[in-house]
This record gives structure tokens, C-alpha cells and sequence, in this order.
């Protein structure tokens, strides 16, 4: 255990810092960034529809109820890598990325009764590019080019969620979080000049967003065969600082407000077609925020849904196939997103999922892995359009948690 522990801070830690790589999806620069799904690589690769997915090895899942089924402490970290190519107009851009790690620990405090700790990022955005900028008032004899304006953006809000999943009887298990809601969003522009007769300027902008939230979730097996789950997550109040900061400081300035992220819903099922084939399904909803703050998109923000679909083919144990061993995920989801570019049309996100896993050699524990393919927004209807590829991969390890026995010689 004490060896997978440090091999997983290791990566933990080396792919925080690969965080800072440029490049992000066009469509997160403004507002508060791309939203983030619960869930690991198992649920990725399924399509995002793995709400009513009970599942035995990770402690990160779409649906907090189903940690009651958890027998030993685990540990679940999953990452992702996105590479996007952007297409607009004429221009085009490729977009490489790690996001921040999501993390969970759950501890069984007694059979059925499971505590839950973590990390993870509901929105994030992030870009670094240079533009042309406008030089005005410039005398007609001046020779001077125009300037440069380098741009600027980081932002994640994250929650630390701390859980409590009770398993009721063998058919309902039910399962509530309190969080602890933080992040920030900072943008900056540098208009840099060729001349030396001009100074270079700077304008920077911080958001930093607080507050707490609540969330509950049940799974229920009316048939052994069939499951189905439901999950809310509560809205959201945040307080918000900004400050704003330029290159003379005599026009410094800081404000306060509120930002409501309104809750959210989802429901799904999971229907055995027969002992190892399973087909999955989830649809996920939250109404349209306010613009306080982003009076860019006043009118332009709408309700977003998640349409999903996944058909898994599970492991056989006793066959002696090595193919028959491997778990084999397929699924398909349409998340349509809050932002509308321009006013009206909303910005969608189409992706085929395929992915697998495996139990880790030598200890409890498994390693799964999920590809995405899709797009992001729509040339025709948008404007710009991004082609997506992303990388998934879970893993979760797990020992008893009892205390231990030392012999004294």
C-alpha cells in the first residue's frame, strides 16, 4: 500500500505542475470556464452516463451513494489530458493540456457506512496568446508600429466535498456531501510597443469566488438487474472579491458582489441485458446562471444538458480468454453548454467514448482508461469549432483498514 501511495503523490504532484501548460479550449476563455463532470475514467469511458454504476474499486464515481458498497479504505486519483485543434476562419490553433488531478478517499466507518474526503474542479480555463492591437493618436510622421497585446487567463473553481454514503439495505444506499466551494478567475492584458517612446501597460483582474454548498444522491436496485440513481447538487452562493489592478497604481480598485450557481439534477439508469452486458443512460440539468460580473454574456447565457449513453461488457472470471478478461466500454454524450455564441445559439459538445481497465498486479485495486472524441462548438453555428481528443485514466488502490498487530521480541 505504502508503495502505490508514493508512486501515486509522485504523479500527483509532477502533473500539478504540467497544470501551467499553455492551451485550453476556445470556449472557456470567458465566463467561468469548462464544466467539469463528476466521475472517473470508468464513467468517462461509458459517456458520462454512469450515474447508477455501482462500483466496488474507485472512491471517484458519478454518484456518491454508490461509496456505501466500498469495504476497505481506497484512494481514487484521475487525470486527464486534452488536445484540441481550433478552427476559425482562417486562423487555427492547437490546444494541449493536463487539468488538475481529481482526488478522493473514502474509509469505511462500518459496514454500509462510508466518510469520504476530496478534491475536485467544477470549472477551469486557461489560455496565453498575443493579438494586434490599435495604435490611436499616432502623429503622421510617427514611424511607430502598432503594438502587441499579450493575453492572459487562468481560473479553476474547485470544491473540497466531505461525504457520508449509507447502504440503507441490499436495495437503496443513499449518500450526502457538504462543500467547501473555492477558486478564482485572473485575466491580464500587456500591450507591448516596438517604440521605446511608448511604456509598456499592463491591466490585470481578479476574481476570487468563495462559499459552500450541499449535494445528495441515492442508487436503488429494484431488480438485480436494474439500477437506478438520481443525484442533486445544490446551488450555490458565491461571495466574490475583485481587484484590479494597473500599470498606475493610482487606478487600482477593488469590488465586492454575488455570484448564484444555481443546482443542478441528474438521473440515470443501469439495466444488465444479460450477466456481463450492461447498458447505461443519464441525463443531467442546471438552469441558466446570472451574468453578475460577465455583463458580456447578459442575454446570452441559457440552460445546460447532458444527453448520455454507454454499453459496457464486463469481465468474465472464469474463462480462461484473456479477452474475455478485459472490460470493454463503449458511449456517447451531447452536453449542450451554458454559453450561447453569438446570443441565442448555444455552444455544444458531441463525443464518442471508448475505454477499459484492469486490476493493478500484486494488490487491491484497478487502473481504467477512457479516449473521448468529439467537437466543441460549431463553425456554422458559432462561428469557431474545436476538434477534440482527450485521455482519461483512474486509479484507485485499497487495503483493509484495521489496526495493526506489532509483535514485540
Amino acid at each position: 500500500m505504502k508503495r502505490y501511495i508514493r508512486v501515486i503523490l509522485f504523479l500527483y504532484i509532477t502533473v500539478s505542475f504540467s497544470a501551467a501548460a499553455k492551451g485550453q479550449s476556445i470556449f472557456s476563455l470567458n465566463y467561468i470556464g469548462e464544466h467539469r463532470f463528476r466521475g472517473g475514467a470508468r464513467s468517462t469511458a461509458l459517456g458520462l452516463s454512469a450515474l447508477a454504476v455501482p462500483d466496488s474499486n474507485m472512491a471517484i464515481t458519478m454518484n456518491m451513494a454508490t461509496l456505501s458498497a466500498l469495504s476497505r479504505m481506497t484512494l481514487s486519483v484521475t487525470e486527464r489530458l486534452h488536445m484540441g485543434y481550433v478552427a476559425y476562419r482562417d486562423e487555427e490553433s492547437h490546444q494541449n493540456r493536463f487539468s488538475f488531478p481529481s482526488a478522493v478517499v473514502a474509509a469505511p466507518l462500518m459496514e454500509g457506512l462510508v466518510f469520504s474526503i476530496g478534491y475536485r474542479t467544477r470549472f477551469e480555463g486557461r489560455a496565453d496568446f498575443s493579438l494586434p492591437g490599435e495604435l490611436i493618436g499616432k502623429p503622421g510622421y510617427s514611424s511607430a508600429s502598432p503594438p502587441i497585446e499579450e493575453y492572459e487567463l487562468d481560473s479553476s473553481l474547485y470544491s473540497v466535498p466531505f461525504g457520508l454514503s449509507w447502504r440503507i439495505n441490499d436495495k437503496i444506499s443513499i449518500g450526502g456531501e457538504f462543500q467547501f466551494e473555492r477558486g478564482s478567475i485572473r485575466d491580464g492584458v500587456t500591450i507591448v510597443f516596438d517604440n521605446y517612446d511608448y511604456g509598456v501597460s499592463y491591466s490585470e483582474r481578479k476574481r476570487i469566488f468563495s462559499g459552500t454548498s450541499w449535494a445528495f444522491s441515492f442508487l436503488a436496485r429494484p431488480h438485480p438487474r436494474f439500477f437506478i440513481a438520481g443525484v442533486v447538487d445544490g446551488q450555490v452562493d458565491y461571495s466574490v472579491n475583485e481587484y484590479i489592478k494597473q500599470s498606475r497604481s493610482e487606478f487600482n480598485s477593488s469590488d465586492s458582489w454575488g455570484f448564484t450557481l444555481p443546482a443542478s439534477y441528474s438521473i440515470g439508469v443501469a439495466a444488465g441485458l444479460s450477466e456481463r452486458w450492461w447498458f447505461t443512460s443519464a441525463f443531467w440539468q442546471r438552469n441558466a446562471p446570472d451574468a453578475a460580473g460577465f455583463s458580456v454574456f447578459e442575454g446570452a447565457l441559457g440552460t445546460e444538458r447532458l444527453f448520455a449513453i454507454g454499453l459496457e461488457r464486463r469481465i468474465n472470471k472464469e474463462s480462461n480468454s484473456r479477452l474475455s478478461r478485459i472490460p470493454l466500454r463503449i458511449g456517447y454524450y451531447e452536453d449542450i453548454w451554458h454559453m450561447e455564441i453569438p446570443s441565442g445559439e448555444p455552444v455544444k459538445s458531441r463525443f464518442f467514448t471508448v475505454g477499459s481497465g484492469f486490476g493493478i498486479p500484486g494488490g487491491e485495486g484497478a487502473l481504467d482508461y477512457a479516449f473521448e472524441f468529439g467537437k466543441i462548438g460549431s463553425t456554422e453555428n458559432n462561428g469557431i469549432e474545436e476538434t477534440v481528443l482527450r485521455f482519461s485514466v483512474s486509479m484507485g488502490i485499497s487495503e483493509a483498514w484495521k489496526r495493526r498487530i506489532i509483535e514485540k521480541h
